[in-house]
């Protein structure tokens, strides 16, 4: 019986079991293993994202800082940013933007994140000029969120892209401004965000779609719309994979575009209650004009964008391997990342050429398009090695052609549209930029990587440099602190204040001034201290001045950009006989 048991071909069920047990403990362990190393890769993967973030804030703190501690707010345009803020928030008239006395054409968001800071800090020239360099700081982490939505598979591609975007000088140079420009690139990376989300199939995006063009608005004015609305018009271009159900696509573009219509009402609404219809009028007539700077010209030619659009994108527009793989790559089809970010450079330089106002810094949304493109032609997976290690793949040849250029310039007729600056400086600053590019050719920098990471630092540490050892020197020509504390102390103590000529605010936020002042010709100075014989006049050399018979001194004197301020007393002008230039 037993012979007989053991013979049968069945296997104990002890054995049985035993087996099993071994079978799920080899399991088991594989699975430990391969759970252990997706935790070690997801770990890694982890930290080279922390690492790339940590390098561009901190490369973006480096200006931040550099802006905020070596220099003062720059006349006009910073100063007249304070002074708006300043205004708004001292009378209280948060509906519109009001310098002086007077409504400001300008969209209210970026004043509003002032007023916040405020509210939460108290008043402070700190914070004021802390937030345009925040909305710097959320563009870089909107451009990633971008591109892991044109190449989600690409992963180096979002990581590099805003150390790429910090890198360009166009960007790195507005940093540290006190300027709304910033939201406004943040808030289009939005618009984009939610677009391309939309995109890839969640149909509520159009909401966040609708909130970026909306406060996209409210900080810059109709303008945004030049650089999301027509690439959202042609999506069918770009939109191939997945393709979407164009019917719910244009309807809910119309909804977005019906919340951003909604967003920009509400505040116009509120706008004209508080100073009128007609300020409505004139702000609706120059909704397209966004923020102009004083630092340049508003009229431009319409082929001055297509000029100045290289020079937005350096250094990468003259990196020699980035136009190397875009030819390498000329035949094949492009994807819809590529289509994407080529429609939003060409569709919006296009807009912004008819547009009657031009203003440099109007190209500074398209950087991230730049960026994008650059981004994915030297870390695309399968362009990674290509001509990696060609000699003239670096910034050698660039260098050299700037600084052969650059030593020829003080010697050739002068082009109007440049940058005095450049014909200023010495021949030997050419020869010094040569040798950098004589020098990095010998330099063993093959891995594009360390290229990039390398080109990014040099050109913001070059602007941190500028800042500490040139832009600061600006303030000893713009004592704008020193005369706004005369100008506190005169208003504390009862007395009216006047500025002869034109006004642009650069004193309203340093003399925390309560009341406007008062704006007189030159005809008319004489006049007003005579209404006024307690006030002071505010007068600059090259625009009016008394000639005093006894030879007594302003109550304020300092050098004021290529003339002199000066403060007199009303007293002082009556009393003497001969006055005016």
């Amino acid at each position: 019986m037993s012979s007989h048991r053991k013979s049968d071909g069945k296997k104990p069920a002890s054995l049985e079991r035993r087996v099993r047990e071994f079978e799920r403990h080899v399991v088991e362990k594989i699975d430990v293993r391969d759970t252990h190393s997706a935790r070690k890769a997801a770990k890694r993967t982890w930290l080279i994202e922390l690492k790339s973030v940590v390098i561009w804030c901190g490369l973006w703190l480096l200006l931040t800082l550099a802006a905020l501690f070596a220099r003062g707010a720059w006349p006009f345009d910073e100063t007249r940013v304070l002074g708006i803020a300043w205004e708004m928030w001292s009378q209280h008239r948060f509906a519109a933007p009001v310098l002086n006395g007077e409504p400001q054409l300008y969209p209210p968001l970026f004043f509003w994140l002032v007023h916040l800071g405020w509210l939460a800090f108290g008043v402070s020239e700190w914070w004021a000029r802390l937030v345009g360099p925040i909305g710097a700081l959320t563009s870089l982490f909107l451009v990633q969120r971008v591109a892991r939505l044109l190449w989600h598979s690409e992963q180096e591609v979002a990581r590099y892209a805003p150390l790429i975007m910090l890198g360009m000088l166009a960007l790195a140079l507005m940093v540290g401004t006190t300027s709304p420009d910033t939201w406004t690139l943040a808030l289009v990376l939005l618009s984009y965000w939610g677009l391309l989300i939309r995109w890839r199939g969640d149909m509520r995006a159009w909401i966040m779609f609708g909130v970026g063009l909306g406060f996209g608005a409210l900080n810059a004015g109709l303008i945004v719309l030049a650089y999301v609305l027509p690439v959202a018009l042609v999506a069918p271009l770009w939109a191939r994979a997945p393709r979407p159900q164009w019917k719910y696509w244009y309807v809910d573009l119309f909804k977005s575009l019906a919340l951003a219509a909604a967003l920009f009402g509400v505040w116009l609404a509120a706008a004209g209650a508080a100073e009128g219809t007609p300020y409505v009028v004139r702000l609706l007539a120059h909704a397209w004009d966004g923020t102009p700077l004083a630092l340049f010209a508003r009229q431009q030619p319409w082929w001055w964008y297509a000029l100045l659009a290289p020079v937005a994108f350096l250094p990468w527009s003259v990196m020699p391997l980035v136009w190397m793989r875009l030819w390498y790559i000329r035949r094949e089809p492009m994807e819809d990342g590529f289509v994407l970010c080529l429609l939003w450079i060409v569709l919006s330089l296009l807009v912004l050429s008819v547009l009657p106002v031009k203003q440099a810094q109007f190209l500074l949304p398209l950087l991230p398009a730049g960026a994008l493109l650059t981004a994915r032609l030297l870390f695309g997976r399968a362009l990674l090695t290509v001509y990696q290690d060609k000699a003239l793949a670096g910034m050698a040849v660039p260098l050299l052609i700037l600084g052969g250029v650059q030593m020829a310039l003080p010697r050739l007729p002068r082009v109007p549209f440049l940058p005095a600056l450049l014909w200023e400086q010495s021949s030997l600053l050419g020869l010094a930029i040569m040798g950098i590019g004589i020098a990095s050719a010998w330099l063993p920098l093959k891995d594009v990587r360390r290229r990039v990471s390398d080109i990014s630092a040099l050109c913001t540490m070059l602007v941190v440099f500028v800042v500490i050892g040139v832009a600061s020197q600006f303030d000893k020509l713009y004592p704008v602190s020193q005369a706004g504390q005369v100008m506190a102390q005169i208003q504390a103590r009862g007395q009216p204040l006047a500025h002869v000529g034109e006004y642009r605010g650069e004193f309203q936020f340093a003399a925390r001034l309560a009341t406007p002042l008062a704006i007189v010709g030159p005809a008319y100075a004489e006049r007003w201290a005579a209404e006024h014989p307690t006030g002071v006049l505010i007068a600059y050399l090259d625009a009016w001045q008394p000639r005093f018979s006894d030879g007594s001194a302003p109550l304020f004197d300092a050098p004021f950009q290529d003339g002199r301020l000066r403060f007199y007393s009303a007293q002082q002008i009556l009393a003497s006989p001969r006055t005016g230039n």
